[in-house]
């Protein structure tokens, strides 16, 4: 079972946009979370994903070699 929590939210109704800031152990959670707001309100949703330093320092060396 994965882990999904929604930490912030804010929707600007004078602007149509919106921001979230979530953490979840997979990203299908957050995808899982965002479809009904691209199905039924036809949204467009752009995910950034980032780590936290303790994640980061785990994999630091799989990263570094991504980077070239």
């Amino acid at each position: 079972m994965h882990h999904y929590q929604l930490n912030w939210n804010f929707a600007s109704q004078e602007d149509s946009w919106g921001t979230a800031i979530v953490c979840a152990d997979h990203i299908s959670k957050v995808w899982q979370h965002t479809a009904p707001w691209i199905k039924h309100f036809k949204v467009q949703i752009e995910i950034n994903p980032v780590m936290s330093d303790d994640e980061f320092v785990a994999n630091q060396e799989a990263v570094y070699a991504a980077a070239g």
